[in-house]
């Protein structure tokens, strides 16, 4: 099956809690695009099926595979250059030390995304990223 295929059923499993069929398709979904010659494609799909196994692996609070797959994820879209591409891989981050109940990295990791922000936009997202803490710290 083509790989965008195998991220679509992965992704139902995954919906239905069946964790370990939605880690199989993704699986082989990375086989698959490792093949592809087009480097935009293949990166684009591999960085998904990273974000996707990370996810998965967060689910069953193995926090540590889950990071990899992240920083795999981020790996490559730093690649393409693309804000909001950059910006999705960040946040993931977030979900991670959440669950991990880490908010030390929590903070550290927004004000790394709001200086990224910052950067790229020349936009400030100051508000945000303080009034998201603010949720947060209230919890």
């Amino acid at each position: 099956l083509p790989p965008w295929v195998l991220i679509n059923i992965g992704n139902i499993y995954f919906q239905n809690n069946d964790f370990e069929a939605a880690e199989k398709n993704y699986l082989k979904a990375l086989e698959n695009f490792l093949l592809f010659e087009n480097l935009e494609m293949k990166n684009y799909g591999l960085a998904t099926t990273y974000d996707n196994l990370a996810k998965v692996f967060l689910k069953d609070k193995n926090f540590d595979k889950s990071k990899d797959y992240f920083e795999k994820a981020l790996e490559i879209r730093n690649t393409s250059q693309k804000i909001e591409d950059i910006l999705y891989s960040k946040l993931s981050f977030l979900s991670l030390y959440i669950e991990e109940n880490n908010f030390q990295e929590v903070e550290r990791a927004f004000k790394e995304i709001q200086l990224f922000y910052n950067r790229q936009t020349k936009r400030p997202i100051q508000s945000i990223c303080s009034d998201s803490m603010i949720v947060l710290a209230s919890k």
